[in-house]
C-alpha cells in the first residue's frame, strides 16, 4: 500500500506540473479563447494555488528524503 501510495503521488504531482504548464514550451496548456469571466477566473487562480501548494510540498518532501 505505501509503494501505491507514493506511485500515487508522483503521477498526481505529473498531472500537476501539467495542468501548470511546466511540460509544454509555451509554459501554458491551451490559450483559453473565451471572454473573461470573474467567478470562473477565480476558481481557477484557487485550483493553480492548490496545485503549486501541492508540488511544493512534494518537492520539499523528496529532496528532504534524499538527504
Amino acid at each position: 500500500a505505501k509503494h501505491l501510495y507514493q506511485q500515487f503521488q508522483a503521477w498526481s504531482v505529473s498531472v500537476t506540473r501539467s495542468a501548470l504548464g511546466a511540460d509544454y514550451p509555451e509554459r501554458k496548456v491551451l490559450p483559453s479563447g473565451r471572454a473573461p469571466n470573474t467567478l470562473v477566473d477565480s476558481r481557477r487562480e484557487t485550483q493553480f494555488q492548490k496545485w503549486h501548494d501541492e508540488l511544493k510540498a512534494f518537492e520539499t518532501k523528496t529532496s528532504s528524503m534524499d538527504d
